[in-house]
């Protein structure tokens, strides 16, 4: 998570097993996403710098932001925000963090679905998410998914689709490349990792301009078999494909 003259990796180091990582670009100007809503799929809790959000703010036990230049700001503060999505929906997030000085706010991608969002459709272009009848579309914007709020109404039936097994784990597994994927499907490497040969056989690419390596693997809700230990010390790197 970027704050101001830092375009790195940057992480989230929690007393719990808790933490959270973010791969930016530089060349983002930080008015470019003043204000919107990133959609992060390694993130473990929806995070803002801006307190004027929340409704209900309450002291928590100290979090650490670890940053690349290995200086640290830090987060006591846990509570109740609200996002107008359209006129009949608000996205409530109970237990968004503070983190004072941070310049985007983002929306865990695990949480949502813990909560019960599907993933409806997702692309190059748009991933839009579904609970029910309430309907979140991210557009892709230079490397990220934003949140669109007060979009033309979207009839949730319409974009209801399946999402391949492939671009599923791809995302649970914040963004591991799709070779390395169904490598370790083939190996039997990672439990409850299970791709058919039709799976296999699919090709697909990500325009993440930067990916995290070494990034361990996120339990969700939807894959309840895969294991996950979160290394509180453990650095992450990230290195540019292009």
């Amino acid at each position: 998570m970027p704050v101001e003259d830092d375009d790195q990796v940057n992480v989230l180091q929690h007393d719990e097993e808790e933490g959270f990582i973010l791969a930016t670009t530089d060349d983002i100007p930080p008015s470019d996403l003043e204000g919107v809503w990133i959609l992060d799929s390694a993130c473990t809790a929806d995070v803002t710098g801006n307190k004027a959000l929340f409704t209900k703010l309450a002291r928590t036990q100290l979090s650490a932001l670890l940053l690349t230049d290995n200086s640290t700001v830090q987060s006591m503060h846990m509570g109740l925000l609200s996002i107008q999505v359209d006129a009949d929906h608000r996205l409530d997030r109970p237990k968004a963090k503070f983190v004072p000085n941070l310049k985007k706010n983002l929306l865990a991608f695990r949480l949502l679905l813990r909560d019960g969002f599907q993933v409806a459709k997702w692309d190059l272009d748009v991933a839009i998410m579904i609970l029910d009848t309430f309907v979140l579309k991210f557009t892709h914007h230079r490397g990220l998914y934003v949140l669109q709020p007060y979009e033309e109404h979207i009839n949730s039936c319409l974009v209801r689709q399946s999402t391949p097994k492939l671009i599923l784990w791809h995302l649970r597994l914040a963004h591991l490349n799709f070779a390395a994927i169904k490598q370790a499907a083939r190996d039997g490497t990672m439990e409850g990792l299970h791709l058919s040969k039709s799976d296999l056989a699919q090709g697909y690419s990500c325009e993440v301009p930067i990916v995290p390596v070494g990034v361990p693997t996120i339990a969700l809700e939807e894959a309840p078999s895969v294991t996950t230990q979160i290394n509180r010390s453990q650095e992450f790197k990230v290195e540019d494909p292009t």
